[in-house]
C-alpha cells in the first residue's frame, strides 16, 4: 500500500468519524429536546399534598437506616 492511499483512508475515516459524531450529538439533543426526565414531570406536583411532610420526614428516616445497614454490613464483613 502506498503511503498516498494510507493517508487518503485516513482522511476519509476521519471524515465519517466526524460526520458519526455530528449524528450522535444531534440525536442525545433530539432526545433532550422530546423526552424530559420524569424528575421534571412530578418535581414538586406534591408538595401540597396532605401528609408530605411526614412522608419526607418518613423516607429521610427510611434512607438513613438503609445507610446504617449498610455500614453495620461492611464493617461485619471487615471483621471476617
Amino acid at each position: 500500500m502506498t503511503p498516498q492511499s494510507v493517508e487518503e483512508r485516513l482522511t476519509a475515516v476521519e471524515r465519517e468519524l466526524q460526520h458519526l459524531k455530528q449524528l450522535v450529538t444531534a440525536s442525545r439533543a433530539d432526545d433532550v429536546q422530546l423526552k424530559p426526565g420524569w424528575r421534571s414531570q412530578v418535581e414538586g406536583s406534591m408538595k401540597d399534598l396532605e401528609g408530605f411532610e411526614e412522608m419526607v420526614r418518613l423516607g429521610r428516616e427510611w434512607a438513613r437506616s438503609e445507610m446504617i445497614e449498610d455500614d453495620n454490613a461492611r464493617m461485619d464483613s471487615n471483621e471476617e
